[in-house]
């Protein structure tokens, strides 16, 4: 429970700290987050990995944190990299969810295409883009390339260029303006038995 309490200082003192620059980040790292850590390691040093009073997840947490003692520290000394792997997380069970569904890619080349496709997903929101308009906008100006001979479109293709930033508010414009005073038309209704005997 100590543990818990130390970890969760560390994490208070360094989440104000994401809205700074890196170099601010950094240097309020130095004064009030690495203080905390220290706490929390000199605190997991105190006790002994192989005192079997605690519990197996214990032991387990304590010679992680000492075998990996540089690598949690990490951060302190630069502040571009984060206290924790969460974002890469996510990132990855995107991967593990998949997984069930890519034994249908079939052969090699399937794989490959899957590959190829969740890297344009994982481009478009690492680039704030809209991901259905980007993959819509590469199968439209894709082609274009091998017809044209244009090596000088490939920059264009890219989710940060002014031509695709461009094409993405054109076709939000023009899904919103499609919405605006319309109506959904009436859902189709199941056949009821009295239904057919009124029709009869």
């Amino acid at each position: 429970m100590k543990a818990l309490i130390l970890i969760q200082k560390v994490f208070r003192k360094d989440t104000p700290l994401k809205k700074l620059s890196p170099q601010e980040r950094q240097e309020k790292r130095e004064t009030e987050v690495r203080p905390a850590m220290k706490a929390y390691l000199d605190f997991v040093h105190s006790l002994n990995p192989e005192d079997f009073s605690l519990s197996e997840k214990a032991r387990d947490a304590v010679s992680y944190t000492i075998h990996h003692e540089a690598s949690l520290t990490k951060f302190l000394d630069d502040g571009n990299i984060p206290p924790d792997n969460s974002f890469y997380e996510k990132i990855v069970k995107t991967v593990a969810l998949g997984r069930r569904n890519w034994l249908f890619a079939m052969t090699p080349d399937g794989a490959r295409t899957i590959c190829v496709f969740d890297t344009f997903v994982a481009t478009a929101r690492a680039n704030h883009a809209n991901v259905y308009y980007y993959l819509k906008y590469l199968i439209e100006k894709a082609p274009l390339i091998s017809q044209t001979g244009r090596e000088a479109l490939l920059d264009d293709l890219m989710p940060w260029s002014e031509t695709y930033r461009k094409y993405e508010q054109e076709q939000a414009a023009q899904d919103a303006s499609l919405a605006i005073g319309g109506e959904d038309p009436p859902r189709p209704r199941t056949p009821r038995k009295k239904d057919k005997q009124r029709s009869a």
